[in-house]
């Protein structure tokens, strides 16, 4: 019997379980980094026994995925939040104003977290860090996930790789 038979159930006790163990992820994916928070470490920050955590995310893949998209919400609400605070101003350098309130949002719990699941996307196959949604609009982007393409990452791998990177020391 596994967490896929018999998923978590949608009763207020699992949504609110299921929310401490996201809450959890996310703070410790911006405190310590997306490779020292297992999936061990977050259910015991949750104050949850490894099989109720295995209820509510039966692999680490589940749990990153959900991570993912609860983060994304948090950012998007501290998007939305600051924007209705500047919103309200009206009054002085405008670009200005907001460079400064994104320079404060990078510092933020959720984007810390994001940063940290983006740079383990670059190498780890397990976090697909989609663009958010807010991100991609200010870029003008469309939501993709960010990850290596197969031959980049083959390259990075093997030694006899060809190294895009590297500069030749003869001209």
């Amino acid at each position: 019997m596994d967490a896929r038979t018999y998923p978590a159930k949608a009763t207020p006790k699992s949504l609110r379980t299921r929310a401490r163990i996201l809450d959890a992820a996310m703070r410790l994916f911006a405190e310590i980094g997306y490779h020292a928070a297992t999936n061990a470490v977050i259910a015991e920050a949750s104050n949850l026994t490894r099989g109720a955590m295995l209820y509510h995310f039966a692999t680490r893949e589940e749990l990153v995925t959900a991570a993912i998209q609860h983060i994304e919400l948090a950012r998007a609400r501290l998007f939305e939040e600051a924007a209705q605070a500047s919103a309200g101003h009206g009054h002085g350098d405008a670009s200005g104003e907001a460079i400064d309130a994104y320079w404060a949002l990078l510092h933020e719990q959720p984007f810390v977290a994001f940063a940290e699941l983006e740079a383990a996307a670059r190498t780890d196959p397990t976090p697909s860090v989609p663009t958010s949604s807010s991100n991609a609009a200010a870029c003008g982007s469309t939501s993709t996930p960010i990850r290596p393409s197969s031959t980049a990452a083959s390259r990075r791998r093997t030694s006899h790789g060809t190294q895009p990177y590297r500069r030749s020391s003869q001209r």
